[in-house]
């Protein structure tokens, strides 16, 4: 008895050290070297509220996310090498899927705005004529030259639902530049502002498309 005690007690001495190791490692979130703990990033829309419009242009809409870019639908921040090569940040991950943040970040414009009388996301208890899906075609911190800038592409598309087609698409993409250095935080900063970009690029165009399909 006396011995097996004395040989747990020498396996947990050796594991100790091998821990401490282990979590000592997970500092760096830059492209080169150590800078602080792993963290999380909340991809965000940082646009003001749209001006709300007299009256809605459509009794309902849905919005639904499609799969598209790969590095859309994990929680990976990616970031391309030079030469085009892509690679994610160790030590540093979206707090959200931004292929679930997308949606919701368009339904809170759509809804300060009054584009529809309910906007929702495909899958709630909602009825509608009008599907917009959008599809992340592009995701990523582009790092050469540094600090490189971020790239954003979305393609939107509108569905009638009552005739079962397409009425409307669309391609929009925004890459702002980086600020700083080539760091996970600024690349998430830049990638939020081109989020911004397409989100202000994007509602005028829906807008005119649910006027032109509407009187057909």
């Amino acid at each position: 008895m006396t011995d097996f005690l004395s040989r747990r007690a020498l396996l947990g001495a050796a594991v100790a050290p091998v821990l401490t190791t282990a979590l000592a490692g997970c500092v760096s979130v830059g492209l080169d070297g150590p800078s602080q703990a792993q963290l999380q990033y909340r991809w965000r829309d940082g646009g003001p509220a749209p001006a709300r419009r007299e009256s809605p242009l459509v009794k309902a809409l849905l919005l639904q996310a499609m799969p598209g870019a790969p590095a859309a639908d994990t929680l990976n921040l990616v970031y391309a090498r030079e030469g085009g090569a892509l690679a994610s940040y160790q030590y540093a991950r979206w707090a959200e899927r931004p292929l679930r943040v997308l949606p919701r970040a368009l339904q809170q414009r759509l809804e300060a705005r009054g584009t529809a009388g309910v906007t929702a996301l495909l899958g709630d208890p909602q009825q509608a004529d009008w599907l917009l899906t959008l599809t992340i075609d592009e995701l990523h911190h582009a790092s050469a030259p540094a600090p490189g800038r971020a790239r954003l592409a979305v393609t939107a598309e509108l569905y009638d639902r009552r005739a079962r087609q397409r009425v409307a698409r669309q391609s929009f993409s925004a890459e702002p530049a980086v600020n700083g250095a080539a760091t996970a935080e600024a690349a998430v900063d830049a990638l939020s502002r081109a989020l911004t970009q397409v989100l202000d690029a994007m509602l005028p165009w829906l807008e005119a498309a649910l006027a032109t399909a509407g009187q057909r």
